[in-house]
C-alpha cells in the first residue's frame, strides 16, 4: 500500500510503504507537511517522505528523540560530481567551540532530555563552516511557526572531523620519528666508547 498522507495520523499502522507526499493540497495551494503524526504511528515497511515543493525544502521534521537502527546517506560516487580532498580541518576544527546549554523559551520543547545538552552554537560554527548551518523555522507541536533559527548539520561534521584526526596522525607519527631519533642519538651519547 502507497498513501498519501495528507491531515492527522494519531496512534496509526500501517502496513506497506507509506508516504507523506509533500507538493500541493486538494486545492492547489503549496503545503510544507503533509502529515501531522502524533502518538505512536507504526510503519511496517517504512516511510518515504519527499520536499518537493516544501518551501523550506524540508523533508520532515521531528520534535523529540529518533530512533533508528541504522542511519544511512547516499555517498555513491556515481551520484556526485566536482570530488576534491578535503582542506586542512584541524586548524578549523580548534576555532569550534563544544558546549553545554539547555534549551530556552520556544526551544525547550526541542529536548526530551530536559537537562543539559551538549554541541555547538550555530553562529560559531557558521564562522568556520558556513555550509554547515541552516535558517529554519522552528516549529511548535502542531505546525505553526514559532521563530526563524539556524540549525546545525552535525552528520556534515564527520568527515570534518575524521580530516581532522587524519591530520593530528600525522603529526603524532612524525613526533614519534622524532622521538625515535633523540633517543638513538641519546643511546649513542651515553654508550661508553661509541662517542
Amino acid at each position: 500500500m502507497r498513501a498519501s498522507l495528507l491531515g492527522t495520523l494519531n496512534n496509526t499502522t500501517l502496513n506497506g510503504a507509506a508516504a507523506a507526499v509533500i507538493g500541493k493540497d486538494y486545492i492547489n495551494n503549496p503545503i510544507t507537511y503533509a502529515a501531522h503524526l502524533t502518538g505512536k504511528s507504526y510503519f511496517s515497511d517504512g516511510i518515504f517522505v519527499a520536499s518537493g515543493a516544501s518551501t523550506s525544502g524540508i523533508a520532515a521534521r521531528f520534535n523529540g528523540d529518533v530512533l533508528a537502527s541504522a542511519y544511512y546517506t547516499f555517498s555513491d560516487a556515481r551520484l556526485k560530481k566536482d570530488i576534491r580532498p578535503l582542506p586542512e580541518a584541524l586548524e578549523r576544527l580548534m576555532q569550534l567551540q563544544p558546549k553545554t546549554y539547555s534549551y530556552s523559551g520556544p526551544a525547550s520543547a526541542l529536548s526530551t532530555r530536559h537537562g543539559e545538552e551538549m554541541g555547538l552554537v550555530a553562529q560559531e560554527v557558521e564562522k568556520v563552516f558556513p555550509q554547515l548551518v541552516k535558517q529554519t523555522s522552528l516549529r511548535d507541536a502542531s505546525g505553526g511557526v514559532v521563530g526563524e533559527y539556524k540549525a546545525v548539520d552535525y552528520a556534515s561534521l564527520i568527515p570534518v572531523l575524521v580530516k581532522g584526526m587524519q591530520e593530528q596522525q600525522d603529526v603524532i607519527q612524525a613526533q614519534q620519528a622524532r622521538l625515535l631519533q633523540l633517543e638513538a642519538a641519546v643511546q649513542r651519547l651515553s654508550s661508553p666508547g661509541k662517542r
